[in-house]
């Protein structure tokens, strides 16, 4: 009698513990749908379509840039990334400013993009922002970009050739003629009296096709000689 009491009271203690274990998998299994149940509601699909073809509608709208998956291919990695939305109504293009050209990039500067893709076409585009720090091997700094592209035809990868439109100032200007190399120095020969004329030392700018900027020697008005001058040496 003993014997039998004792086999009973592990039964009853081997039904308790599979039945604590029974709950812990139910409770486990619930989160589970739970979460499954989220995720699919954050995708905008009724959880009650189980066992059906879903719609998954994408958190952003855009164009599929790249599928990781074929028709009919099981996925069980909710963290596997499936396919990748891009929005390309608008283009980031990155431009590579020489050192030299830093001080005439801002934020904010309209832009003109030539795409080799599309030589006969000009794209208008605004700096959204420069970089900090220079690249110390190209001696560039980047500057962000951002293009309208309701067409589509602009492409991620495409290479370009941008142009700055830097803020009209007032400057003196000279045809490239009418500098003079003496020495290490660049003249300009100045009228001070009629058919008198005497070197001024300038110090020339940037070059805008046939002329070029004087940024110190030279005032507006001057009188200056422009055709041969270097036969006044």
């Amino acid at each position: 009698m003993e014997e039998t009491i004792s086999r009973m009271a592990g039964s009853a203690h081997g039904s308790e513990r599979t039945f604590e274990q029974s709950q812990t998998d139910a409770k486990l299994a619930h989160e589970d749908l739970e979460r499954a149940s989220t995720r699919l509601k954050l995708l905008k699909t009724d959880p009650g379509q189980l066992g059906r073809p879903l719609t998954v509608f994408a958190p952003i709208p855009g164009r599929i840039v790249d599928a990781a998956l074929a028709p009919g291919e099981f996925k069980n990695d909710p963290n596997a990334v499936l396919m990748t939305i891009t929005d390309l109504s608008r283009i980031w293009l990155t431009a590579n400013v020489q050192e030299k050209d830093i001080r005439k990039v801002e934020a904010g500067q309209a832009v003109t993009a030539t795409l080799t893709a599309y030589p006969e076409q000009q794209f208008e585009g605004r700096v959204l922002s420069v970089a900090d720090v220079l690249d110390p091997d190209t001696r560039t700094l980047k500057a962000r970009i951002s293009i309208p592209n309701e067409s589509a035809r602009l492409k991620p990868g495409m290479f370009a050739l941008v142009a700055f439109h830097s803020r009209p100032v007032d400057s003196v200007v000279v045809p490239a003629t009418a500098l003079v190399l003496l020495g290490d120095k660049t003249v300009v020969f100045k009228e001070i009296t009629p058919w008198t004329f005497e070197p001024r030392e300038v110090i020339p700018g940037s070059t805008h096709e046939r002329d070029v900027v004087i940024l110190n020697g030279l005032a507006g008005g001057e009188r200056i000689v422009t055709t041969d001058a270097v036969m006044l040496q």
